[in-house]
């Protein structure tokens, strides 16, 4: 039975919930990472860039449909797009969305920075690059870095558990 007031989108009109005003939660602090932060740059100067780019060569792309559906694409090169997103994928990298600058079936092509700069060239590098007057660079080599050390730290986690019973200079 609803009651007065009940809103499904909206959990604190909920009578589950104990909480009696929004103003009683606690502010949630959202932390940015680097390459979290280089997304959020690049997108912005997407939207001011008008540049195109032309694959280079003959290469399989991943394009979503409008549906929402995606699917790997055979290119045959020559094929112009422009560059209209950046977001961090699953894997911890960067992903360019670009979209055709021709009629096509499908509504935008994604890849990861080596695959672009591999069908774009250094001109998609250069544009890259230009992002917030060239602070991008270093946003970027600090995003790097930080994964570097993150994936070291998780290979080397179990070592010291495992070594911390010999001591240091037993035998």
């Amino acid at each position: 039975m609803l009651t007065p007031g009940f809103d499904s989108e909206d959990p604190f009109t909920w009578p589950s919930r104990k909480i009696e005003k929004k103003e009683d939660m606690p502010p949630v602090a959202i932390e940015v990472t680097p390459l979290e932060e280089a997304s959020i740059l690049l997108k912005e100067h997407f939207k001011t860039s008008t540049k195109t780019f032309m694959l280079s060569e003959p290469m399989t792309v991943t394009v979503s449909k409008a549906d929402g559906s995606f699917s790997k694409r055979p290119m045959i090169g020559g094929e112009s797009f422009r560059p209209v997103n950046c977001y961090v994928g699953k894997r911890k990298k960067l992903i360019f969305v670009f979209s055709p600058a021709q009629v096509s079936d499908f509504s935008q092509m994604e890849m990861i920075e080596t695959e672009a700069v591999k069908a774009f060239g250094l001109a998609f590098m250069a544009l890259v690059n230009a992002a917030n007057g060239g602070e991008i660079k270093n946003i970027l080599s600090d995003a790097k870095k930080a994964a570097s050390a993150a994936a070291e730290a998780k290979k080397n986690e179990g070592k010291f558990k495992q070594y911390e019973q010999l001591g240091f200079g037993s035998w």
